[in-house]
């Protein structure tokens, strides 16, 4: 992981797709890495990961958050499909792929997690308590 998600990798990426994002205070690639820690559950939220790290980022708080906010889509989804392409080249050399779950279909997992804190507000009263959700979507290749 540490290959794919290198910061001279993530920092060009966001060169050619950001189309109104810059890096005066905090570069991209510092971003993915506090993300980072929080997907592998290093910690448990980029404020957790700002605070055992703001001495070495030398930014604010705020800046953090504000860079994130503004994060356009088109950086997240060529994120996504760049470390999705690496890391697949990178399982298929070591011979790690595993057989097709089902043979001429493209599966994908959906995996939802739905909390409390995160429910929309049409939500029914029934439906605030905490749930999980997992199913397959399925797809003729």
């Amino acid at each position: 992981m540490e290959v794919v998600l290198a910061e001279s990798q993530l920092d060009e990426l966001f060169e050619k797709t950001a189309q109104t994002g810059y890096t005066k205070e905090i570069l991209f690639s510092t971003l993915v890495k506090m993300m980072t820690q929080v997907v592998c559950s290093v910690r448990q939220s980029i404020g957790a990961v700002y605070k055992a790290t703001a001495d070495e980022l030398g930014v604010s708080k705020s800046a953090v958050y504000g860079k994130l906010n503004r994060l356009e889509p088109n950086v997240s989804q060529a994120l996504v499909r760049y470390s999705a392409r690496e890391m697949t080249a990178m399982i298929e050399q070591v011979g790690g792929q595993l057989p097709a779950l089902l043979p001429k279909y493209r599966v994908k997992i959906l995996a939802l997690q739905w909390s409390r804190s995160h429910r929309p507000s049409a939500v029914s009263a029934a439906q605030q308590r905490s749930w999980s959700f997992a199913g397959e979507i399925f797809s003729r290749t």
